[in-house]
């Protein structure tokens, strides 16, 4: 079983083929023949060895680069109630924000795991759960 953490990898892709590919997440990567294709992609290492592996059945050459993890800098966002795995963003701001949207209030009235998270969130100084 392969890493389950999505991190943001930058992407070249070469080659003499035309690609469009899609992928849950990411936007839609369009690559013309003799070109260089320069993307980041949201993915795991798996599916960026998969991805990788996909355009060299084609013809293509893909290369990622070290990930540059914007999509959740530590590991505990990954399991975080407040984390959003397709945006790869949290969905209330953490750490830059303090105050919680109305959808967020309802949340930790109802989540015993959003109230312990908000609480834990290591990017941010401690909160207080809202009352």
């Amino acid at each position: 079983m392969g890493e389950t953490l999505r991190q943001v990898w930058p992407f070249e892709i070469t080659g003499n083929r035309r690609a469009v590919l899609r992928r849950p997440g990411n936007p839609v990567i369009v690559h013309e023949p003799g070109q260089r294709t320069l993307t980041h992609l949201l993915c795991t290492e798996e599916e960026r060895r998969e991805l990788e592996a996909l355009l060299k059945s084609m013809g293509l050459e893909g290369k990622s680069l070290k990930p540059v993890n914007k999509a959740g800098p530590f590991s505990a966002c990954q399991k975080c109630f407040w984390f959003d795995a397709d945006r790869g963003l949290c969905t209330e701001g953490r750490p830059e924000s303090k105050s919680l949207s109305t959808r967020g209030e309802e949340y930790l009235n109802l989540s015993s795991k959003a109230q312990q998270d908000w609480k834990d969130c290591p990017g941010a100084p401690p909160y207080e759960v809202p009352a």
